[in-house]
């Protein structure tokens, strides 16, 4: 084949060539524009909901914290409000326990017997039902033989309800045989035994000559402002009553978890910007 030839030949197999894309369809021609189309359109709805999903993250992220926040503000906020007082009159009248059976009475002795131990030095916990007087250590409710151990005796009483069989309420005063105090007990007993001192089982005291000591060395003589520091200081809600007069009276409640016992109450007169009565109770 000479030169002239092949290249006439080329150039009919150009032309029809041509003629062939010519006839294609324009579907066929399109298809890469499609899929380039197509990947661009997979991508833009996925860039898309990848922003949906940031958005709802930071959203999320958003109101969490602003939750958190309102929360602390909250409890700031209540933090620093002062509790309204609920203001009631402390009066130390004794309130006997629930005793139902002879067997009951018998219990809580146990128990008045089994609070005393030597322990001779007071802790620093209020809402526990303990105490020194005349530097002897003493927990209610205590038997009536550990103040006659200790040299106090009895110099007056009074049994109430002495027609009860299993238990009655009475009221002792005691006298120290040195005529160094005098308090006042609430105690309960049996009328069957009312002069055995073991089964005399003292619940109240109250002292106003500055014989009791509580924990933190809160007794009769603490000014009122010592006294409300040491509660505030511990934490303990307590209630303040002014009289009419220059007498005032500050009580706190704790509740305690004692056989017989739910509720410990200690109340302090005020007289003269200082403590005059100290009167502690179980019940």
């Amino acid at each position: 084949m000479s030169r002239e030839q092949y290249q006439q030949e080329n150039r009919q197999n150009n032309d029809l060539f041509e003629e062939y894309l010519d006839d294609l369809p324009d579907e066929e021609m399109n298809v890469s524009s499609r899929v380039e189309e197509d990947v661009q359109q997979y991508v833009s709805e996925r860039n898309q909901k990848k922003q949906k999903q940031s958005l709802f993250i930071c959203g999320a992220v958003i109101s969490f914290c602003l939750a958190v926040m309102i929360n602390l503000f909250r409890s700031s906020a209540i933090l620093k409000k002062e509790p309204e007082p609920d203001v009631q009159i402390f009066t130390p009248v004794y309130t006997a326990p629930v005793l139902t059976t002879g067997s009951d009475y018998n219990n809580m002795v146990t128990d008045a017997h089994s609070s005393q131990s030597d322990v001779n030095v007071l802790g620093t916990d209020l809402q526990v039902p303990e105490m020194m007087i005349r530097d002897q250590y003493y927990r209610l409710p205590v038997p009536m033989s550990s103040f006659l151990k200790n040299g106090w005796q009895i110099s007056w009483q009074i049994i109430e309800d002495q027609g009860q069989e299993d238990f009655c309420r009475a009221h002792y005063t005691l006298t120290h045989t040195d005529g160094s105090g005098t308090l006042e007990v609430d105690a309960v007993v049996k009328p069957s035994a009312e002069n055995v001192p073991e089964f005399i089982i003292v619940t109240g005291i109250s002292d106003s000559g500055g014989l009791i000591e509580l924990p933190q060395g809160i007794q009769s003589g603490m000014t009122e402002d010592e006294l409300l520091d040491i509660l505030n200081g511990s934490g303990i809600d307590s209630t303040l009553v002014e009289t009419d007069s220059d007498e005032k009276t500050v009580t706190l409640n704790s509740p305690v978890d004692m056989f017989y016992f739910r509720n410990y109450n200690i109340g302090f007169g005020i007289s003269d910007g200082n403590i005059s009565t100290v009167t502690v109770t179980v019940e």
